[in-house]
C-alpha cells in the first residue's frame, strides 16, 4: 500500500500537478487546462506539461473570472481524449510521485475525465502539500497555496493558471522538505495520508432501477422534487434540478442544483426516498 511506503527521497522523481475547470464538481464540471512540473528532490526541473483542454461546452461565468479562460482559447484545443494520454506519458516512471495542493480536487477532475474514456487512472502515490503544511505549521491560520507560500515569502506570479501553479507547489513542496530530514520523508506515510486516485476515485453512473423517472428527467431537463434523508437539514422535500449521476466508492450520488440554496450539490442515492416531477 502507498500509505505504507514511499521511494527514497533522493530517488524519487516528482510531478507536481495542478489544473483549471469550468466548474468545483467533477460529476458536472469538466477539465479546461492541466499544468505539470517534473522535478527532483534538489528542485531542478527535468520537464513541465501544460495543455488547455476543450471542455465541450461554454466556460462559465464564474470560472472565467478565476482562471480567465475564455471559449476563444480553448475553442481550438485538443479534446480531453488526446490530452490526458500525453499527461499520463508524462507522469509514467517506477519512483513517480505526484504532488498536488489541495490533491482529492485535481484526482477527482482526472479521474472523472478519464473514467468517461473508459480509462482506470493511474497507481502513484500522491503527497498533497496542503495536508503537509498543517502537519509541519500547525499554528498558521489557513492552508491555501497563497497562504503556505506567504508563510515562505513567496509571491505566486499568474496565479489561477495551471502551469503556474504547479510550479508554485514544486516550489513550496521543496521548501516544505528542507523540514524534514531525508529518513524522516520516508515516515511521511505515519504522519499524514499519503493519497491515491483510488481515495477519490468518480465515475459516470446510470439510474439504478426503481429511478426510471429520474433517468427521464436527466434526459429531458425535467425538475424533481425529491424526499431524501439526511444531511445538513435532515429530512425533508427539496427541489432541484438534476444534472448527473456519478459513482464514489460504494454509493451512487445525484449532482442537482438545489433551489432553496441556490447552488449545486450531491445527494446520496439510497437516501433518496421518494422523487416525483416538479409541478
Amino acid at each position: 500500500m502507498w500509505r505504507s511506503r514511499l521511494p527514497k527521497l533522493i530517488e524519487a522523481v516528482f510531478v507536481a500537478l495542478d489544473t483549471e475547470t469550468t466548474g468545483l464538481n467533477p460529476a458536472t464540471g469538466k477539465l479546461v487546462e492541466i499544468g505539470a512540473v517534473r522535478f527532483d528532490w534538489t528542485g531542478a526541473v527535468e520537464a513541465e506539461f501544460n495543455e488547455l483542454v476543450n471542455p465541450g461546452e461554454p466556460m462559465p461565468p464564474e470560472a472565467k473570472r478565476i482562471h480567465g479562460i475564455t471559449d476563444e482559447m480553448v475553442a481550438l484545443a485538443p479534446q480531453p481524449e488526446a490530452v490526458l494520454p500525453r499527461l499520463l506519458k508524462f507522469m509514467e516512471g517506477p519512483r513517480v510521485v505526484l504532488v498536488a495542493h489541495n490533491a482529492p480536487f485535481d484526482l477527482a477532475f482526472i479521474s472523472m475525465a478519464l473514467s468517461r474514456m473508459g480509462q482506470r487512472p493511474p497507481a502513484l502515490p500522491v503527497l498533497d502539500t496542503r495536508l503537509m503544511a498543517r502537519d509541519l505549521f500547525p499554528a498558521l491560520s489557513g492552508y491555501s497555496l497563497e497562504q503556505v507560500a506567504a508563510h515562505f515569502d513567496l509571491e505566486l506570479p499568474s496565479h489561477h493558471r495551471a502551469l503556474p501553479d504547479a510550479d508554485a507547489v514544486r516550489v513550496v513542496f521543496c521548501h516544505m522538505l528542507d523540514y524534514l530530514e531525508e529518513e524522516e520523508f520516508a515516515q511521511l506515510p505515519s504522519r499524514i495520508r499519503v493519497l491515491t486516485f483510488e481515495d477519490v476515485a468518480m465515475a459516470p453512473a446510470q439510474a439504478p432501477p426503481g429511478f426510471e423517472e429520474l433517468a427521464r428527467a436527466l434526459e429531458e431537463g425535467l425538475d424533481l422534487v425529491i424526499r431524501y434523508e439526511g444531511g445538513t437539514k435532515g429530512t425533508g422535500e427539496r427541489s432541484i434540478t438534476p444534472l448527473a449521476l456519478y459513482r464514489q466508492d460504494e454509493y451512487i450520488y445525484l449532482s442537482a442544483l438545489c433551489h432553496e440554496d441556490r447552488k449545486e450539490k450531491s445527494f446520496r442515492l439510497d437516501r433518496v426516498v421518494s422523487l416525483r416531477v416538479a409541478g
